[in-house]
């Protein structure tokens, strides 16, 4: 009896989604860096968490047709409403820059 552990990971991820899925969540998104274009869900309420660095904003967002949880610090978070408030849009593009501590978003119109 033969395995293949990419057929044994792919399932385990899958099944991960759906467990997930089921709780009414998604899985995380670490933006990579430079520029991520996404779609905020507005009809998914935000809600808060307390993370390793501190406490953080989760907003659901698409890119393409996967949906993702964004764990956003307090100051991504304003940033990001800032944008969907003041361009009326909720297509944005997330900026990062750096690594490790030294990492710095940024939220522009998409």
């Amino acid at each position: 009896m033969s395995w293949n552990p990419n057929e044994m990971l792919e399932n385990t991820k899958q099944k991960r989604r759906e467990a997930l899925k089921e709780q009414g969540k998604a899985e995380f998104l670490t933006p990579e860096e430079g520029v991520t274009i996404m779609t905020v869900d507005t009809t998914v309420a935000l809600r808060e968490m307390d993370g390793d660095f501190g406490k953080r904003t989760i907003f659901r967002v698409k890119i393409g047709k996967d949906e993702y949880d964004l764990p956003a610090s307090y100051s991504l978070a304003a940033k990001i409403l800032k944008v969907m408030t003041e361009d009326k849009t909720n297509k944005l593009q997330i900026i990062r820059v750096g690594e490790g501590k030294q990492t710095r978003y940024s939220a522009k119109k998409a």
